[in-house]
């Protein structure tokens, strides 16, 4: 016996509320709402989707940034706020479609801001990497936070390149 569409969605709704009810008698009730959890769930994935829709529609999973649009999906962007007044300035941002932040962090041996990113597309990338603060010193560095080489910068960038699927660390110290 096949499922029709919508039996298939209400049974996924069932499970997903299964799964939010399990985690809240395991960690407790801070803010409980299954039906608004759900209901949040729905429309980024719908968002999400239409947007990986677009993506295929543009002919190239390049051009459609796939990639970005699949990060929009499945890691959703957290946001905290202050009493101080927001700034309109991203923390850190880079201009190339075609390269991910995957990283922001503090170092673990030093008072200085990690930020590691990539190229997912397989093509050469010239970028700028922006911050929402001045930079003092900017240092390329590997996996275990070693410098490697300084990067020259800017008050608040650093120009890098990047090669096809490169991942690069950068080491900003404010």
């Amino acid at each position: 016996m096949a499922l029709n569409q919508p039996m298939l969605h209400e049974k996924k709704e069932e499970l997903l509320l299964q799964k939010i009810r399990q985690r809240h008698r395991e960690f407790g009730d801070l803010r409980f709402r299954p039906r608004r959890t759900i209901e949040n769930i729905r429309i980024r994935e719908t968002t999400a989707y239409e947007k990986i829709e677009g993506a295929l529609n543009a002919g190239d999973w390049r051009a459609g940034e796939t990639v970005r649009r699949a990060y929009e999906l499945n890691v959703p962007m957290v946001a905290w706020t202050s009493a101080k007044a927001a700034s309109s300035k991203a923390l850190i941002s880079v201009d190339a479609p075609n390269v991910i932040i995957e990283t922001v962090k503090k170092a673990d041996r030093e008072d200085a801001l990690i930020v590691r990113m990539y190229e997912c597309a397989g093509m050469d990338a010239k970028l700028a990497l922006r911050t929402g603060f001045g930079i003092s010193k900017a240092t390329e560095c590997d996996l275990l936070e070693r410098d490697l080489k300084s990067l020259k910068h800017g008050k608040d960038s650093v120009p890098l390149s990047l090669k096809p699927f490169e991942l690069k660390t950068v080491k900003l110290i404010l």
